[in-house]
């Protein structure tokens, strides 16, 4: 390339605008594109620039054609072109092209964003431009950019191309032609208002097409500002409007013009603003002895009063129930606090039509849940309807505090406070037999539950009373046998009866089926006796006691001496009944005899005819037992008394015979 050609210039008049109509475009365009031109010469060089669309908007692809023509008969080899735009354009990927007879891709293009230009180079015989007789070469190199957001607007913005071939090089950057990129318009709508009340903040929300994040948007009631807001990325603005008063307001929004967009102004709605609502406070009610695991009861009242909202009730962060508010303003729920501890009771109002809403809070200390307590009662037995019982109940774990109330079915006995050992006692004399459920219900104390418990009791019917009469004893006289009889009313056979003479037990007999016990009585000492019997009781029956005064006269001088002797006994066996006879001198001496085994009464016989009296004992343990033989004295005849020793045996053995060598008196009289 001569220095010639690299000094080329413009041709008078040689750059010229031109009008394009028999040009192909590539790019998408848009309707109504405006298509620019432009030539120029250098040297012999002729160029003509065009773009496709000279005033495109934001997102249009706009294409760029550089066509290289020659005046001279000089032909000239095309290395490289550089093509120059703006750096808010972006190359097309694929788009860059040189031209002749055919098209020709640019495999990889330089792509320079930062300079802002895109290049291509060729081999140095690749393109030729010439102009000779037979022979026209006029190649092309077009590229396409797509418009971006960031390309100012409403200014024109520089186009050229800088190209290296065999002749020199052209540095063309600034020539044209120049795109234009017109701001976008806009359109601002603004989302309906409900529910505006004065003094309650609501949400104006406008929507802008054609904005960007950043941009401004006023609003307006009517024709007061009353606020602004920016749009977002969404291209949404949302102000808090707060309206002072009530009834109807017209609400715009208006886009502002930016450099890159057009202002506009949304359709005015009209928002109906409703007073202000009444303030309302809400109040917790104190809740005292609050316990794990036990209910208490939680009150709110809301002021105003009157139905209408919810109370939502938490306890720390959770829920515990939200309920509608009543005629009278208040909520109430049961609350059963799981862990013991420090708790923040929150009560909030959701207001209601014309009062607000209002929250308030309470500190609640929650005790720990109390040991669980078991009561249990003891067995009764024997109890009888107008006999005392004992009642007693024992609470578990035993300590001194609380009380326990004692009922027979639904009657109340006591109620009694629980001793250290956690038991209580109760006299109890049941007025009716049978069935009888008793309760014991232990009302708890500080950290201990309260606890019940329940017995069956049977009592039996009340005891029928009894009497007990001595017959009269006349002609009572020392030494001299008399017969006690006494009678027990009502007669029956059970029980027993003892006879006392004074201090000195007689005998313990027992009642036959006719109520009445006989014993032959031999008084030692002259003078007044008192004779006391006393029944024992039977199953229903209840015991009773007589006396009654004995004049005993003493013994005549001229009575006649007796004796009395036990005959052998032989075969005496432990639990074998065995038949003991004593005899009596003088024969026909009448009277008793009283046997006894030690100092027990054995039994009593009837002294006969031949001066006979037997009895029947069934000795209890073996080995020597000593028999006597009390005779009673009758009329008179004194009273005389002997002694028998005898072995007895072991259950299963051979029994033994009584002696009588070794006894002193045997046989005696008194």
């Amino acid at each position: 390339m001569t220095s010639r050609e690299i000094s080329r210039t413009v041709a008078a008049g040689a750059a010229t605008a031109m009008t394009i109509g028999a040009f192909t475009f590539l790019g998408t365009g848009v309707a109504g594109a405006a298509p620019g031109s432009i030539s120029w010469d250098s040297g012999s060089s002729h160029y003509i620039r065009t773009i496709s669309n000279t005033t495109p908007a934001v997102g249009d692809t706009v294409s760029v054609t550089t066509r290289f023509e020659r005046y001279s008969w000089t032909d000239e080899y095309i290395y490289n072109v550089k093509d120059r735009h703006h750096s808010c354009l972006t190359y097309v990927p694929g788009s860059a092209m040189m031209s002749g007879s055919s098209d020709y891709p640019v495999a990889n293009p330089e792509v320079n964003p930062d300079e802002a230009y895109v290049r291509a180079s060729w081999g140095v015989t690749s393109w030729v431009v010439r102009n000779r007789p037979g022979y026209w070469d006029a190649p092309s190199f077009s590229v396409s950019y797509k418009v971006g957001a960031n390309c100012p607007r409403g200014v024109a913005l520089t186009t050229g191309m800088d190209y290296g071939g065999s002749l020199g090089s052209g540095n063309f950057g600034d020539k044209g032609p120049s795109i234009t990129i017109g701001k976008s318009s806009s359109t601002t709508t603004l989302a309906p208002i409900t529910d505006a009340q004065a003094g309650k903040a609501s949400s104006l929300t406008a929507t802008v097409t054609g904005g960007a994040a950043g941009d401004t948007v006023e609003f307006r009631d009517a024709a007061t500002p009353i606020g602004t807001a920016t749009l977002n990325a969404g291209g949404t603005a949302t102000f808090a409007w707060t309206p002072t008063t009530a009834g109807a307001h017209n609400v715009t929004a208006r886009f502002l013009d930016t450099p890159f967009a057009t202002a506009s102004e949304s359709s005015p709605i009209t928002v109906q603003v409703a007073e202000a609502p009444v303030p309302s406070t809400i109040a917790l009610a104190p809740i005292t002895n609050a316990q794990a695991g036990k209910a208490s009861t939680i009150t709110a009242t809301v002021n105003p009063a009157a139905a209408g909202g919810t109370v939502e009730l938490r306890d720390g962060d959770t829920s515990l129930a939200t309920l509608p508010v009543g005629a009278d303003g208040t909520v109430h729920h049961e609350w059963t606090p799981a862990a013991a501890g420090g708790h923040t009771l929150t009560a909030t109002f959701s207001g209601r039509d014309g009062v607000t809403g209002s929250t308030t809070t309470a500190q609640v200390t929650v005790a720990e849940a109390p040991v669980p307590s078991t009561i249990a009662l003891a067995s009764i037995t024997n109890a009888q309807a107008g006999k005392a019982s004992t009642i007693t109940a024992t609470v578990n774990p035993a300590a001194a505090g609380g009380t326990v109330e004692l009922r027979d079915g639904d009657t109340s006995l006591a109620t009694l406070p629980v001793g250290n050992d956690g038991t209580i006692h109760h006299e109890w004399s049941p007025a009716t037999g049978g069935a009888h459920t008793i309760t014991a219900t232990f009302s708890g104390r500080d950290g201990v539950t309260g606890s019940t418990t329940t017995a069956q009791v049977t009592v039996a019917e009340a005891p029928v009373p009894s009497t007990i009469a001595l017959a009269p004893i006349t002609n009572a006289q020392v030494g001299k046998a008399s017969t006690l009889t006494a009678t027990v009313s009502p007669a029956a056979a059970g029980g027993t009866v003892e006879l006392r003479d004074g201090e000195t037990s007689l005998a313990t007999l027992p009642v036959g089926d006719n109520g009445k016990i006989e014993h032959q009585w031999t008084p030692t000492a002259a003078g007044g006796h008192t004779l006391t019997a006393t029944f024992s009781g039977r199953d229903g029956v209840t015991g009773s006691t007589t006396t009654a005064q004995v004049t005993v006269a003493e013994a005549p001088a001229s009575n006649t001496d007796s004796t009395t002797t036990l005959n052998p006994v032989s075969g005496a066996t432990v639990g074998k009944a065995t038949t003991v006879t004593a005899k009596v001198n003088p024969a026909n001496a009448g009277g008793t005899v009283t046997f006894k085994e030690g100092s027990t009464v054995i039994g009593t016989g009837q002294v006969g005819p031949d001066g006979s009296a037997t009895v029947t004992w069934t000795p209890a343990t073996a080995g020597q037992r000593t028999i006597t033989a009390e005779y009673s004295g009758h009329g008179t005849v004194n009273a005389s008394s002997g002694q028998l020793l005898v072995t007895v045996a072991a259950s299963g053995g051979n029994g033994g015979t009584g002696e009588t060598g070794s006894l002193g008196g045997f046989g005696s009289s008194n």
